[in-house]
């Protein structure tokens, strides 16, 4: 294997490693002399890689919320069926994982004690804010959303309300994967029913986008 190859991997087998570990044991309970043994690699090799524990959460954190950059929120809102993409949407932002849940209990707590963990937060809040705002007002433009809507507003309500239970309330290790699926649908429905005018109501405000959901948007003759 290349050297830049092996380098790569041993970076990998020690996140890998540390995420296994803040999942069993939590964060305070793991060391860095835990992290290289359970990578199997010296403490020596894992501090060449890594400062300490705390970048190693950081950095796994990092790549999970990486993930939320690409979220398409604006396509989400838009689709023929927003309803279905919100629940797409959600089975990524918030995966049956416990390793995933995790990582969000520890970043709970160093929330509290870390100022930078805490700015990090507030500008991955600001960052969602402005891509759901400005999805809400495309929706709006189009004549998609609720007539009366407050966007501002209800884009604040539903991050408080995903960001509280994305870090509190929907846990694997706790809920069986149907109640978990259950409840994620519940978020859906909500979050979709603060935006969107009833499913009826939309229809008839636009034939054009009933005849695309009814499969007769192509070459079909709206009357």
């Amino acid at each position: 294997m290349p050297r830049q190859a092996r380098s790569r991997a041993k970076r990998d087998a020690i996140l890998a490693a540390a995420a296994r570990l803040f999942g069993e044991r939590g964060y305070e309970a793991t060391t860095a002399s835990d992290i290289a043994a359970e990578a199997g690699v010296s403490i020596g090799t894992l501090y060449s890689y890594f400062r300490d524990k705390r970048q190693i959460f950081l950095s796994l954190y990092a790549s999970a919320l990486d993930s939320l950059s690409g979220l398409d929120i604006a396509g989400a809102l838009l689709s023929p069926d927003p309803l279905e993409t919100i629940r797409a949407l959600l089975a990524r932002v918030l995966p049956y994982d416990a390793a995933h849940y995790a990582l969000q209990r520890a970043w709970v707590g160093l929330t509290v004690r870390d100022p930078d963990v805490a700015r990090c937060g507030e500008q991955i809040h600001r960052f969602l804010y402005d891509k759901l705002l400005a999805a809400v007002r495309q929706a709006q433009a189009r004549g998609l959303a609720r007539p009366d809507l407050d966007a501002e507003a209800t884009c604040w309500a539903v991050l408080i309300l995903v960001d509280r239970v994305w870090h509190t309330e929907l846990d694997p290790a706790t809920l069986p994967a149907e109640e978990f699926s259950r409840r994620r649908d519940a978020l859906a429905h909500m979050i979709f029913h603060a935006i969107f005018p009833d499913p009826s109501s939309r229809r008839a405000a636009s034939p054009l986008m009933g005849a695309h959901r009814d499969g007769k948007g192509q070459g079909g003759r709206v009357t």
